[in-house]
Order: structure tokens, then C-alpha cells, then sequence
């Protein structure tokens, strides 16, 4: 008789356990259409270009010493992302930027810089952080040539 119980306890929790993932993952793809259509991008990004608004700004006398610029419209100056890619300092590029990501920031009014660095092959560590500081250095001396702040 435990036994018999037991196995009906165990099914009817297997069961219950089902409804409540397929409860979650109907409500959560409604909850994500709803979030995705609350950061509606309004027709300037949805015709926005995916191109820099400034490509390959070089910022240091290296090759791999470029950065690209996304400005958001505004007549103030803006707040600035940047973003330096992944790869371990070996591999990566600075054209990985999520392209979803970069439409809602600049639908929000921030500016996006997105910075190549010498990678591990040709310059060794520190250089890279080296490459990383005159970036930014770069940027906040022309933030108002960009209208960042």
C-alpha cells in the first residue's frame, strides 16, 4: 500500500512539476513580447543604419588602435557606452556589439563607442589595458566633438 502511494505522490508531482514549467514558459515569452514591444524603437532606429555614425577613428598609432562611434540624437551631449570586446585578449573585434543592444541604447538617447585593442599576438599584457585607457583618454578629450559627455 506505501508503495502504491508513494508512485501516485511521485506521478502526480511529475505532473504538477509539467504544468508549472509550461505555466512559466507560456507567461515568460508573453512577459518577453511585452518587454520587446515596450522598447519600441520608434521609426528612427527601425531605419537607422547598422554603420558607425564615425568608423575605424583611429585613437592610437597602431593598426588595431580603432573605434567605432554610434551617436544618439541630441542637441545636449549624451551619455557614452563603450564597449570593449571578449576573446581573452587574444582574438575578438570590436564589431561583435550586439546589434539589438546598440538599437535601444541609442533609442534611449546614449551615444555607443565600440574600441579595437592589439591583441595578445602582438602586444603583450599590459598593453592591451595600455590600448583600453587611451581609448577612453581619446574620448574624453573629443566628447565634444561627439557630443558626449
Amino acid at each position: 500500500m506505501n508503495v502504491k502511494v508513494f508512485r501516485r505522490a511521485a506521478v502526480f508531482g511529475a505532473l504538477l512539476l509539467l504544468l508549472v514549467a509550461a505555466w512559466i514558459t507560456i507567461v515568460g515569452s508573453a512577459m518577453r513580447q511585452q518587454e520587446s514591444d515596450g522598447y519600441s524603437m520608434g521609426d528612427r532606429t527601425q531605419t537607422r543604419r547598422e554603420q558607425p555614425d564615425y568608423a575605424d577613428v583611429p585613437y592610437g598609432p597602431h593598426e588595431r588602435n580603432r573605434l567605432d562611434i554610434w551617436l544618439a540624437d541630441s542637441d545636449a551631449p549624451t551619455p557614452l557606452v563603450v564597449h570593449f570586446h571578449g576573446g581573452g585578449f587574444r582574438s575578438g573585434d570590436k564589431r561583435s556589439f550586439k546589434k539589438k543592444l546598440l538599437k535601444r541604447l541609442l533609442a534611449t538617447g546614449i551615444s555607443v563607442a565600440s574600441v579595437n585593442y592589439r591583441l595578445s599576438a602582438t602586444a603583450a599584457y599590459p598593453a592591451q589595458m595600455h590600448d583600453g585607457a587611451r581609448a577612453l583618454q581619446f574620448l574624453r578629450h573629443h566628447a565634444a566633438r561627439y557630443n558626449i559627455d
